[in-house]
């Protein structure tokens, strides 16, 4: 699809900017780590990439007016996400009405994790819809052991956000269905992509894979997305305020809170972080 403002929550350096940037008039990369986005920042201006901003946020308190965008995605993201009710309210609140939006989350009842439920006699896990918090040690997504976030969720509790916040599902993907390195020492990347893409669709409406993607369509709220600056769009993560820039700073009028602009990036994080 294509339209005028587009968000990647959690987008880190960019990696899938090239997947949406050429379609909409706005993009918005977004992250919690300033590093991450200080590399997006390079290597948007050695790309010459004219329509990107960057912004630092906390993804329960998002620092945009109701109804700003188009489209969005959140990829890679939601396995850190402890309060899924209070994410999915502030995902609704942004995307305008026939808004899209993807999303990517860590399959909790993926076809292993059944055969391994059901050999320690335990099916009540295939049932449960509570999210499943992985031990650390056995993840392999680079998160540090201090961390200790990483969450599969259930299909039908992500479903069921989906629906409690005015969103109506139009699309599923199983992926990630060849993840094993028997298959990736046997086969090449190429053979393994192709019978991915095939897989993904034949297991669209199944919890085969360990990585779901569902794309949603917003059904109701308001529309802000025809605003042509980001500076009209943001809003105070803490209390909804209206922002005024000046000089390397945005303050509040409502509640005075003041956020830096770093390295042209706004810092729109709240609560702030704890090191400064």
């Amino acid at each position: 699809e294509s339209g005028d403002w587009y968000v990647d929550l959690g987008g880190s350096y960019g990696r899938l900017l090239s997947t949406y940037n050429p379609k909409f008039l706005h993009n918005v990369l977004t992250d919690y780590s300033i590093e991450s986005l200080k590399k997006a920042k390079k290597d948007i201006k050695d790309r010459k990439i004219a329509n990107v901003d960057l912004v630092a946020l906390n993804i329960y308190n998002l620092p945009f007016k109701d109804g700003s965008f188009s489209g969005g995605q959140m990829i890679r993201v939601m396995h850190h996400i402890e309060d899924p009710e209070l994410c999915f309210k502030e995902l609704s609140r942004i995307i305008k009405k026939r808004g899209f939006f993807i999303l990517e989350f860590a399959n909790k009842i993926h076809f292993l994790a059944k055969i391994r439920a059901l050999i320690k006699f335990n099916p009540k896990f295939i049932f449960n819809k509570q999210p499943y918090k992985q031990p650390t040690k056995e993840t392999k997504q680079g998160t540090k052991e201090e961390d200790g976030l990483f969450y599969n969720f259930h299909p039908k509790h992500i479903d069921r956000l989906i629906n409690d916040n005015s969103f109506t599902l139009e699309r599923r993907r199983s992926a990630s269905n060849l993840r094993s390195g028997f298959f990736k020492s046997i086969f090449s990347n190429k053979t393994l992509i192709k019978f991915e893409l095939l897989l993904q669709k034949a297991l669209s409406f199944t919890s085969f894979g360990p990585s779901l993607y569902r794309k949603m369509r917003k059904t109701k709220g308001v529309d802000s997305s025809s605003c042509k600056s980001i500076y009209e769009i943001i809003s105070c993560p803490k209390c909804k305020g209206a922002l005024n820039k000046k000089a390397s700073r945005l303050f509040c009028g409502e509640c005075n809170t003041a956020f830096p602009i770093t390295y042209g990036i706004l810092d729109l994080r709240w609560p702030r972080p704890s090191n400064e």
